[in-house]
């Protein structure tokens, strides 16, 4: 499998790695192939790059002082695990010192070949930054498909997270993927409508489910009983919409892990239960997601996108 296209969008795009410069790339034993290829990418730019190799035996488990002193001393480092080093001590410490860090936790071979780190990031960037533009005052948002999905919720007064665009180029900046995609904490029982959820509802969906929104919560749920379940073990605010995300990655599959689909290019990502992560005062013990496909989205009677594509 040709990893070159990912290799080259990360550190040629991504970090925009300099000549000068001294990238590290840590990866663990199932993702060697893949960190090669990132080294090579970037030894190709005319950087000092050089690949360590960790065993991760869990998730979190924080790394060597060796490694970590490596990754301190490195102009950009890209962590290409299968295991997330992302909330780490160690991470938040070297991005600290000034690294930028480029973090990848279950990164595939796909991914790098033809999936969603292909992606030209400096695009994504400049069209989530468009989309945000016109939603920044936005007070009501309906979101529509073409298979019967219909939810009006209001963000008035919310702030948009727009970090997540796929670039790592400044001093500090870290940067996790897949990336591209716009979040906001709605207004609090603000939801209302109909979901026809048709990707992802806790597991990946063979036949859609359908989930039905009153004055903020999921009322009824058809289809999905893990995902009722779910929000059921977080008491009743495990059933309140909590955050609201749309893709714009054109290379993001549909059809890969949760964490790549929500960042299709028109993607929406609803979820349920805590948002105090993303700033917001839900508090539950339960988070729960649906991906659906195709969105059309109005703001303030404005269409934005239309099944899936950005409109001008």
């Amino acid at each position: 499998m040709d990893l070159s296209a990912g290799a080259r969008s990360l550190v040629e795009v991504s970090l925009a790695l300099q000549e000068e410069e001294t990238a590290m790339v840590l990866v663990d034993e199932p993702s060697l192939a893949i960190g090669q290829a990132l080294v090579q990418a970037a030894q190709r730019t005319g950087a000092d790059a050089f690949l360590a190799v960790l065993d991760l035996p869990e998730p979190g488990r924080e790394p060597p002082d060796p490694v970590v002193s490596a990754m301190k001393d490195s102009d950009a480092v890209i962590m290409a695990t299968r295991r997330s080093l992302s909330h780490t001590d160690a991470r938040r410490e070297v991005t600290r010192s000034g690294t930028r860090i480029i973090s990848i936790p279950q990164v595939t071979e796909a991914m790098m070949a033809e999936g969603c780190l292909t992606a030209n990031h400096a695009e994504v960037e400049e069209t989530m930054a468009v989309t945000n533009k016109r939603l920044r005052r936005a007070k009501s948002l309906r979101l529509t498909t073409a298979r019967g999905t219909d939810m009006a919720v209001s963000v008035e007064g919310k702030s948009w997270i727009t970090e997540d665009t796929g670039l790592c180029r400044e001093r500090g900046d870290f940067a996790t993927f897949p990336a591209g995609e716009l979040l906001v904490p709605p207004v609090n029982g603000s939801a209302e409508g109909s979901l026809l959820v048709d990707v992802f509802l806790q597991h990946p969906l063979r036949a859609p489910a359908t989930v039905t929104l009153r004055e903020g919560y999921a009322v009824r749920i058809s289809g999905a009983q893990a995902a009722e379940s779910a929000m059921d073990a977080g008491g009743h605010e495990g059933r309140h919409v909590s955050r609201l995300g749309i893709g714009f990655n054109p290379q993001a599959s549909l059809n890969a892990s949760p964490l790549e689909a929500q960042k299709a290019l028109g993607a929406l990502h609803v979820g349920f239960g805590d948002n105090r992560t993303l700033g917001g005062d839900v508090q539950a013990g339960a988070e729960v997601d649906a991906i659906l496909r195709g969105v059309t989205l109005e703001a303030d009677g404005r269409l934005l996108m239309e099944r899936g594509r950005v409109t001008t």
